[in-house]
């Protein structure tokens, strides 16, 4: 399959399955030897998994709003810039919600063999937003949504050869 192909899955990815959560489309999108190199070791390998965050996910953050900033590929892979909205009203990955919104700008990478995500690094980084609902809990005052990460200006990317 295109680059264009790869990309346009990569991006419906985020528009249709984690934020529409339609989990029907990853068996469809994702290989059955599906490898995450982010998930959290407390959810099963493969496309399970990958289906039990995203269920997990939707529970904690109702109103979780994943935007792709930017696209770009390297032969079989699909480079995604993503900005993450939402705000935690369920308990995740351990963290007790405080109903305080927060902002995550983040790189994920896509792996695809034969029109299907084989591999993917990235997304959400399920430890940085732990470590900082972790840090906002113990300080129990009320702050502005949490930027994790400033997203840089990237020029578009290259091919590396």
């Amino acid at each position: 399959m295109s680059q264009e192909y790869n990309q346009q899955i990569h991006r419906r990815f985020y528009e249709e399955v984690v934020n529409q959560c339609k989990l029907n489309l990853i068996d469809e999108w994702f290989a059955w030897n599906y490898t995450s190199r982010a998930l959290h070791p407390c959810f099963p390998p493969g496309r399970e998994g990958l289906k039990a965050f995203v269920r997990a996910f939707h529970t904690a953050f109702p109103d979780a709003w994943v935007t792709v900033d930017h696209l770009s590929a390297d032969g079989n892979e699909s480079i995604a810039r993503i900005t993450f909205r939402g705000t935690p009203m369920a308990q995740f990955h351990g963290v007790t919600p405080l109903g305080q919104a927060v902002v995550i700008h983040t790189i994920d990478i896509a792996r695809f063999d034969d029109g299907k995500c084989v591999e993917q690094w990235g997304g959400l980084n399920i430890f940085n937003l732990s470590y900082h609902l972790n840090t906002a809990a113990a300080s129990r005052t009320p702050t502005p949504p949490i930027h994790l990460a400033q997203p840089a200006k990237f020029p578009r990317a290259r091919a590396l050869g």
